[in-house]
């Protein structure tokens, strides 16, 4: 059920973000002072946080925070849950690989100084059918799915969607860049809702500073192809810094990402700036 936001609800929202980051800043601070070293791969470990195709489970958790929303300068919030992202063998020679979404979205009222609604958004399911890596590169093809799960009607399309995605990932030893692409189509839903013909594109890198420091860009640009002439795209240009931890025989990452929308649609639903805080469990691979 979306609950319709006040001032109040949104203060404590905003004082339980700052105390997520607060958190996270202390375990860094906790992972300098005691120096606990783990035999494992630090290079790897930054490319395992960042491959969308690697064999390592791992959890990422973040928040999209968009800014300056309309005359009264609204902040809205896309918390991204990305389930466990699972390998399994199918046969010999190809491997299937998940990557899945649960969005947690905040929309402010952009017309008010006060009020909103957050809620569940639409639950996108991508499955990637792909061969063992050949050399430096990896890459893979399958469907994408968005299913209609929102609790309110401003936190998405009231549609069924499908399409088809493609990954292709390299690597060095100490660096990682790869993409990620879908477009999907409606082709069911609520009659009374526009069609929805939807492109994401995933660019995606880091570097490996030493010390798991790590430099990291991961926009995400969209183009909604059903948009008046002009208005299709969102290309947002920037990046970040992230920080691996590793405690207790557990690998986590923190990273925090700055964004400017080079191009964007001239609506009050779009920003130009934006920040990124993601908290990733990540899978260890020993020496």
């Amino acid at each position: 059920m979306a609950l319709s936001a006040d001032s109040g609800m949104m203060s404590n929202f905003l004082k339980t973000t700052s105390v997520s980051v607060l958190v996270c800043l202390l375990l860094l601070v906790a992972s300098a002072v005691y120096g606990q070293e783990e035999p494992v791969d630090d290079d790897q470990m930054v490319k395992d946080a960042g491959d969308p195709v690697t064999s390592v489970l791992n959890l990422p958790v973040q928040d999209n925070v968009s800014f300056g929303l309309g005359d009264y300068d609204r902040t809205k919030h896309l918390i991204k849950i990305q389930l466990i992202r699972l390998s399994l063998q199918a046969g010999s020679i190809f491997k299937v690989r998940s990557r899945s979404i649960i969005p947690l979205k905040y929309v402010p009222d952009v017309t008010s100084a006060t009020g909103g609604v957050f809620g569940l958004g639409d639950v996108v399911l991508t499955g990637f059918f792909t061969p063992e890596r050949i050399g430096k590169y990896s890459w893979g093809i399958g469907p994408v799915l968005s299913i209609p799960t929102a609790t309110d009607r401003v936190l998405g399309t009231g549609k069924w969607s499908a399409g088809a995605s493609v990954i292709l990932v390299t690597q060095g030893k100490q660096w990682l860049a790869g993409v990620i692409a879908y477009n999907f189509w409606s082709f069911a839903g609520d009659e009374d809702r526009p069609e929805v013909n939807m492109m994401q594109i995933d660019p995606l890198f880091r570097y490996h500073l030493g010390h798991k420091w790590m430099l990291v860009s991961s926009p995400t640009i969209l183009a909604n192809w059903n948009a008046p002439e002009g208005e299709e795209w969102v290309v947002p240009v920037g990046g970040g810094i992230g920080k691996i931890l590793v405690s207790g025989g557990q690998g986590w990452s923190f990273e925090v990402q700055a964004f400017y929308n080079a191009i964007r649609p001239d609506s009050n639903f779009y920003s130009e700036w934006s920040m990124r805080f993601q908290v990733q469990f990540i899978g260890i691979r020993k020496r």
